[in-house]
């Protein structure tokens, strides 16, 4: 190997692999891939569900606003809670959060509920169905930031429901 081969090697090709994680401390020196380092979602960060979403629900003419706060535990599961204000249900922990092929199913067997929809392609919004009581209703949720959904909250009094430390709540 030429002198500026082992140098493009050194210089561009060797820094690539290691802060892609191609080699660990202990395969260097032996100059093996190490084949444990962890799968990066290919998702952009938009396409994926984890976050705050905000959405109204029309029941028999009343408008209720459902929160749904997604994130990951320690495995890597799903996990959310909901959150009714109007019907003051803050904080009810979903039983079942999956989403697979951009469709979000969550289930809330404290609230017999269930919701599914489908992920629009700008990873900003889920347009599907809400089920309780035997009833289904059409929810659009948007991906909101905490402020955003604090804003929502003051502007519909709903903020007095809450107490602080849900305010707060970043899942």
């Amino acid at each position: 190997m030429s002198t500026i081969h082992k140098i493009v090697c050194l210089v561009v090709v060797c820094p690539v692999f290691i802060l892609s994680g191609m080699f660990s401390e202990s395969t260097w020196a032996r100059n093996e891939p190490d084949l444990t380092v962890p799968v990066i979602s290919a998702l952009p960060k938009h396409k994926e569900v984890e976050g705050t979403w905000l959405g109204t629900v029309n029941v028999f003419s009343l408008e209720l606003v459902v929160i749904f706060r997604i994130c990951r535990d320690n495995q890597g599961t799903l996990t959310g809670t909901i959150d009714s204000p109007a019907q003051g249900a803050i904080g009810v922990p979903a039983d079942k959060v999956t989403f697979r092929g951009g469709k979000l199913h969550v289930v809330a067997k404290a609230i017999p509920s269930v919701f599914e929809g489908k992920m629009k392609e700008d990873g900003l919004v889920i347009e599907g169905q809400w089920q309780q009581s035997g009833y289904s209703f059409p929810l659009v949720a948007k991906r909101v930031s905490e402020a955003e959904l604090l804003e929502v909250l003051e502007d519909r009094s709903y903020t007095k429901v809450f107490s602080s430390e849900d305010l707060k709540q970043d899942l």
